[in-house]
């Protein structure tokens, strides 16, 4: 070895293992691969550079970089910000449908601290805005049909809100509740919080 060669270190095994990955997976092309050696005679052409993408080839069509490789899952955060994107305009259409339009568009969150309740309407106070709130629980637990339920339960005690109604489950919001097709008695135990309404 020469005064300017620096030698070769040994620990580089998680390297050689990703290497070997990728290789096993066609996302880098074998030819396309080349490390100088020690002793190399000929270094008249500087060595290709590890190419990411499809290998070259002229026979049939690859299959592409990632067509092995899992797809990334959804995060959580991700999850439910898709599911309240999905309650929102689901939201619109009951507007529609069965409160004849008169409800206000309004936030609608997904929360995963809900454990003991379905969900929950929101009163707007003046230091915040009216929100409905379901459980991110209850929708793994029970699906999109019995959360859309919850929903327009929600949607009763907006409608009471907006209507200058007490936002309760009495007369008014039973009476209500059946008109629109709503289920007007909560199926699980329900806790109680500063402005915020049970199912």
């Amino acid at each position: 070895m020469g005064s300017g060669e620096r030698p070769v270190r040994t620990g580089c095994g998680a390297v050689f293992r990703a290497l070997k990955r990728l290789l096993q997976r066609g996302v880098v092309d074998p030819t396309q691969l080349a490390l100088p050696l020690r002793d190399a005679v000929e270094p008249t052409a500087p060595p290709a550079r590890l190419t990411v993408g499809p290998p070259a080839t002229t026979g049939p069509r690859s299959r592409g970089p990632l067509a092995g490789t899992p797809r990334r899952r959804k995060t959580a955060e991700e999850q439910d910000v898709a599911a309240a994107a999905r309650l929102t305009a689901r939201h619109a259409e009951l507007n529609a449908e069965r409160f004849g339009g008169a409800l206000q568009s309004i936030p609608i969150e997904v929360s995963r601290r809900l454990r003991s309740r379905l969900g929950y309407y929101r009163v707007a106070t003046p230091r915040c805005h009216s929100l409905i709130v379901i459980s991110r629980r209850h929708l793994r637990r029970h699906g999109w049909a019995e959360v859309f339920d919850t929903l327009v339960h929600e949607m009763v005690h907006q409608w009471q809100d907006e209507s200058g109604l007490p936002v309760d489950h009495g007369a008014q919001f039973r009476e209500k509740a059946r008109a629109v097709g709503a289920l007007p008695r909560a199926r699980r135990p329900v806790g109680t919080a500063e402005n915020e309404r049970h199912p």
